[in-house]
């Protein structure tokens, strides 16, 4: 059986080629696989690449629920690198804003953490989205 991180390494593979279907459907998997290796950070991101591909098909409802997984599993790991916790953030402000949502709060958490992660383009974002 292929490990969760080929899976996930062929999920990212689909994406390029525009195949979003079939690239949501491998994240999927890739998700379901690290999390019955007990790879928590690797689920997370891999369900937080769930989130953005159903984000991006306007999918919001669909969507929130990965980036809330994603962000309990990243909340739940000291070792977790918080560029990741921040992208996981982002992601879910952009869904909940297109839900005519508030997601100020996401969008502050993320600044702090763009802003230490030293991503300059996350900051701005951040900055512009939260209004500070």
């Amino acid at each position: 059986m292929e490990t969760a991180e080929a899976q996930e390494r062929s999920a990212y593979s689909i994406r390029e080629t525009g195949d979003t279907e079939g690239a949501l459907s491998a994240y999927e998997r890739a998700g379901d696989a690290y999390a019955r290796e007990g790879d928590p950070l690797g689920e997370a991101h891999a369900v937080r690449h769930v989130g953005d591909i159903l984000r991006g098909l306007q999918r919001y409802r669909e969507a929130d629920p990965h980036y809330e997984r994603a962000l309990a599993l990243y909340e739940a790991r000291g070792d977790r690198l918080d560029l990741d916790l921040a992208n996981a953030l982002r992601g879910y402000a952009l869904s909940l804003e297109a839900q005519g949502k508030d997601a100020k709060s996401l969008w502050v958490r993320a600044h702090g953490l763009y802003k230490a992660a030293g991503v300059e383009a996350g900051v701005a974002e951040s900055r512009a989205r939260s209004g500070f």
